[in-house]
């Protein structure tokens, strides 16, 4: 590095290089945004990164977003001593040091934002002198306090203050030496720039070496660089640079170029120098290219805004801080991209803003498109020609609205505008206008141009608005035209790509996507229907046959070589915009996308996304169609509202920045908290690894701030509260996190930002937080609750005790006397529970004398059976046998009483002596008269003399008569019907649906039927407790349709068998269920 640095300044340097002013954009600041003064005249960065500024009416602080102002108060003894400041020092701590013009050193303590005094006391000329500060260096081992009247030493260790180069006397007069920098070297030596020459001071000893007489100087500004050595700035202009070595043998090599420029600040890092002038602007070294750029003060927006320039600071992320004499401050990002844009010629006569198309010629030279014409503009000296419309020349431009550029060839340039079409000789510099002629021969004065493309047969494609698509062959000077009237689809025609198979690629207003096949005339549109948008203005054809489509409205399509969208990429994947105007792919396989918001770079094979914008370098955020480009040397071309851009592609660095979030202010209810005036933090905020609150503060805030001077708009920030979130939450650019009524608990705060590409920082910023709960919810408190509980349980259980001890002996004599009263009353119960059933038993027997004789039904019916199972002792149903007197006719019949158990078996005798009388002893034989009869004596026994005939006794049955010489059946039924199985043909005679004793309307009787019965008939009567039977798998009724299917299943088995068969089938539907009621069931056979 030494080598190189003689070689440099011995030869670069002796001839005194200067280069133009580059591509460099300030970011301005001012009393319009809350400075205390336009002239910084000191800086410093503390250890938390924020900016320290002094100016001449005050000190502030600058985080990148905002300023805090500190000044003088009468009133307040802790604020800042005096207003015009002449240097800044911070301690790793954070904490500031002040120098005064007059008032000596002030300390500011950060944590508790005030300020300490230190001030000589004035008795000489010489104490007064002290008070001012020029220059101020913390150390390791001390601080030193530069002045005009020498340096104060004060050692931190020995916590002693020294005074070395006080004043000295010559020839009886007095001189002073003014310190004016002070810095350290490569050995940890302090440097002294002072009106009396260059010192270096021991660390050690605090001993002072001047420099040999012919080397001093009037050091006003010094400079440690790394690998070069320590750079000084003279009184006269001079820049000297002490080299890394032996003092007695230092070789000092004088920048001539700057003799004669006031300097006023120095900084730099391990490549480039910076160097502030009083009225020469800014100047950068670069020692590797040995390059000297001089940035002078400009009107333009984003320029240095001032040649006279105070103070520089560079700090550790390449920001550039620049203290002018009356404009502020301004900043610039050193490290921002390597883009150079350009807004007008070197002249400054044409200006190159708005630009529309843009391309490189074949002569090398730069052609962009604007709304006043064509520009072929040098690179090398940003030179052009301007090209325009002139209604004299009929071959000038057609207008001065450009669309598009197209290079058609060695030497041509085809210019296309929104009024016509021109070729241009780029050698010649000659314009020709290329004229439209219609279809019927008339040329059209007016053709607006969007798209070229030379075809592979010579001729050129040409996309219009309006016209559709046209094609113009040069040796036949003819045109054809593709548009709506040709069965053509679109008219507006925006983009055109040959494919290998000379096949077209249209993009289209409207209709999204063309396939146009000139030979056969075939069209193929591809629009929302098929995945894309209706609008494609840019396109691009990857030589594996993939199309990049781009719209207006819905980003980028990527289509397979049949058409099919693979991907869809939008705002939504990274895209900084869904507006791609143009397209470009670079020769590293990227694939550049140019729109009204920013610039993305997209790598087709891995799919990364990378954004540039405005911030960048770019001429704006917004480019124009057409307004891409790549050149014969890999760079890149573009165009927009604010001029042209120019870059390689592999030049480009990723950023490495990654923001660190501080804690910069703690609230509750909106009130700051520091550890001065609250028991909840014990530091500063920034400071405090944990934060202490009560469940009683339910609104706290937190605000952040993560220092990024480059581009602090684009900073996002994020956190996640680990034990309340599982994910993080965005907060945008917002800097305060608030929570509102935190359970108890502990957590822990995590916050992240972004630096300037939206990418998240891996440094994480964390910050416990305990919520203490109510005295009620801690476990001291429950601990005592759970022993007082116990005591007061324990206490009451003993007395309880004692309590049912005595009760319980009193019970005893209770019980016993109880016992023999429940032995007695149990003794009555059981005789009389005996009585009764006895009576129930024998009502039994009664009823079971009353029913048929099994021998008497089978005498009456051989072929018959009866399946009778009442629910308790005593039944509700029974069924009725008889026979007339002369034995032609039988009367059969089953009858379910209102019912069931004593109060039904009562109704049953009632029952079977209304059905005797009615057949023995009146003699009748036709069941509905039977019924008839029944029902009247039921209805004046029972209904008619209980309670104003509101009793509901009753019963339902079914009754049969069968006349044997007739071989006739006669049925009536009241509610129970009547199943007659013949050959295997079940038919059912519905009974009447009108209860026995509920007397008829006027005329009306019980339905009777008359049946011609054959040999074999079988005729089944039942009640209603096997169809209503609970059971089954999912426990429902039996139902008649269930029974009507067993029988007909179990039809041609005998009699008694079926009695056997439906036996089981309802205990094996019953299961272990309750009987509901009783269950009669007969069949007979004729």
């Amino acid at each position: 590095m030494k080598q190189f640095l003689l070689f440099f300044f011995s030869f670069f340097l002796s001839v005194s290089i200067y280069a133009s002013d580059g591509n460099y954009r300030f970011r301005s600041l001012s009393v319009d945004d809350g400075m205390p003064q336009n002239s910084p005249r000191c800086m410093v960065q503390d250890a938390y990164g924020y900016l320290w500024i002094g100016t001449e009416s005050g000190l502030c602080r600058y985080n990148g977003y905002e300023f805090l102002v500190f000044k003088n108060e009468a009133e307040n003894p802790q604020s800042l001593s005096n207003n015009y400041l002449n240097a800044l020092a911070a301690f790793p701590n954070g904490d500031i040091i002040v120098g005064t013009d007059g008032s000596g050193l002030d300390w500011f303590n950060r944590e508790s934002g005030t300020f300490t005094h230190f001030r000589k006391e004035v008795q000489c000329e010489a104490d007064d002198r002290s008070n001012y500060i020029y220059s101020l260096l913390c150390a390791k081992n001390a601080l030193y306090v530069g002045t005009a009247n020498g340096i104060f030493v004060y050692d931190f260790f020995k916590q002693k203050l020294f005074h070395i180069l006080q004043r000295e006397t010559k020839e009886g007069e007095d001189f002073f030496h003014v310190i004016f920098e002070l810095a350290i070297g490569k050995d940890g030596g302090v440097w002294v720039g002072s009106s009396t020459g260059l010192y270096r001071i021991n660390p050690n000893d605090f001993s002072v070496i001047a420099l040999p007489e012919e080397k001093s100087c009037f050091s006003n500004f010094l400079f440690y660089q790394n690998g070069a050595g320590m750079w000084v700035a003279d009184r006269e202009g001079g820049l000297y640079l002490h080299e890394d070595n032996d003092i007695n043998e230092q070789q000092t090599r004088i920048l001539q170029y700057f003799q004669g420029k006031s300097i006023t600040s120095i900084q730099g890092d391990e490549r480039y120098l910076w160097v502030s002038t009083n009225g020469d602007g800014l100047f950068k070294i670069d020692q590797v290219s040995g390059e000297i750029s001089n940035i002078k003060a400009s009107e333009e927006e984003l320029r240095l805004k001032d040649n006279k320039l105070r103070s520089l600071l560079l700090d550790s992320n390449g920001v550039l801080f620049v203290g002018t004499h009356y404009s502020g401050l301004q900043i610039l990002n050193t490290r921002s991209q390597p883009i150079s844009s350009y807004r007008k010629d070197i002249s400054g006569k044409h200006k190159f803003y708005p630009a529309g198309p843009i391309c490189e010629g074949p002569d090398g030279k730069w052609y962009a498109g604007t709304n006043k014409g064509l520009y072929a503009i040098n690179p090398e000296d940003l030179t052009c020609i301007h090209y325009e419309e002139n209604v004299a020349d009929p071959d000038a431009l057609a207008m001065n609205m450009l669309t598009v550029l197209y290079v058609f060839g060695p030497d041509t340039l085809i210019v296309g505008t929104d009024g016509g079409l021109n070729m241009l000789n780029t050698r010649t510099g000659k314009m020709k206008r290329l004229r439209f002629q219609s279809k019927d021969g008339t040329e059209l004065g007016y053709l607006s141009v969007w798209a070229l493309q030379r075809s592979y047969d010579g001729s050129l494609w040409v996309g219009t608005w309006g016209e559709g698509l046209l094609n113009y062959n040069f040796r036949t000077d003819t045109w054809t035209q593709n548009s709506i009237g040709d069965d053509f689809p679109a008219d507006n025609v925006l983009n055109i790509i040959e494919k290998p198979d000379h096949s077209l690629l249209l993009g289209t207003w409207g209709w999204g996507m063309l396939h146009f096949d000139p030979e056969t005339k075939s069209c193929k549109s591809y629009g929302r229907e098929e995945g894309l948008s209706d609008i494609i203005i840019s396109m691009h054809l990857d030589p594996d046959g993939t199309i990049y489509a781009g719209s207006t409205d819905m980003g980028l399509f990527i289509l397979n070589d049949d058409f099919a969208v693979k991907t869809h990429l939008s705002t939504k994947d990274g895209l900084t915009n869904n507006s791609i105007l143009s397209m470009i792919a670079d020769e590293s396989g990227r694939l550049w996308l140019a729109g009204v918001n920013g610039l993305n770079a997209y790598e087709m094979e891995t799919g990364i996304i990378h954004s540039y914008d405005f911030d960048d370098g770019l001429q704006s955020s917004e480019f124009s169609q057409w307004g891409t480009a790549l050149c014969s040397d890999g760079s890149l071309l573009f165009s927009g509202v604010g001029g042209i851009s120019h870059f390689h592609p592999d030049s480009l660095k990723e950023t490495t920045f990654e923001p660190k979030v501080q804690f910069a202010g703690f609230s509750v209810f909106d009130r700051n908290i520091s550890s001065e005036n609250s028991r909840l933090i014990d530091k500063a905020i920034y400071e405090n690894p944990q934060v202490n609150i009560s469940y009683r503060e339910r609104l706290i805030r937190f605000d952040v701030i993560a220092m990024n001077y480059a581009n602090p708009g684009k900073t996002r920030y994020s956190y996640m509260l680990e034990g309340f979130d599982t994910t993080w939450t965005d907060l945008g650019h917002q800097r305060s996190i608030q929570f509102t009524s935190l359970p108890p608990g502990d957590y822990v705060l995590k916050v992240r930002a972004s630096n300037d590409k939206g990418e998240w920082s891996t440094k994480i910023s964390q910050l416990k937080i305990h919520v203490s709960p109510p005295f009620w919810k801690t476990w001291p408190f429950y601990i005592g609750v759970t022993v007082f509980l116990f005591i007061v349980v324990f206490t009451y259980i003993r007395m309880r005790e004692r309590k049912l001890r005595k009760a319980n002996r009193i019970l005893e004599e209770k019980v016993q006397e109880r016992t023999r009263e429940v032995r007695q009353q149990k003794e009555i119960i059981e005789e009389k529970n005996k009585n009764i059933l006895d009576s129930i038993t024998y009502a039994k027997r009664i009823q079971e004398a009353i029913l048929p004789a099994e021998s008497m039904v089978h005498r009456l019916f051989p072929e018959s059976f009866v399946f009778f199972r009442p629910k308790d002792i005593v039944s509700g149903d029974f069924y009725w046998f008889s026979e007339s007197k002369d034995r032609k006719k039988v009367f059969f019949t089953a009858v379910d009483c209102t019912g069931h158990g004593v109060p039904g078996a009562f109704m049953t005798v009632f029952a079977y002596n209304l059905l005797s009388r009615a057949v023995n002893e009146k003699g009748m034989d036709s069941p509905a008269a039977i019924l008839n009869f029944i029902s009247s004596e039921i209805r004046e026994m029972l209904w008619e003399r209980y309670e104003g005939g509101n009793l509901r006794d009753g019963m339902d049955l079914a009754l049969c008569m069968l006349d044997r010489e007739n071989r006739t059946l006669k049925y009536s039924g009241a509610y129970n019907q009547l199943c007659l199985l013949t050959e295997g043909e079940m038919q059912e005679f519905k009974a009447d649906k009108h209860p026995i004793g509920e007397p008829f309307k006027d005329g009306e009787t019980y339905t009777e039927y008359s049946i011609q019965l054959e040999k074999g008939s079988r005729m089944y009567l039942f009640t209603d407790g096997l169809p209503d039977q609970f059971g089954g798998e999912k426990d429902k009724k039996f139902s008649s349709k269930r029974l009507k299917k067993l029988l007909l299943e179990i039809s041609e088995l005998p009699m008694q068998d079926q009695r056997k068969h439906v036996a089981e089938t309802f205990e094996a539907w019953k299961g272990s269920r309750e009987q509901i009621d009783d269950v009669l069931l007969m069949g007979v056979e004729w």
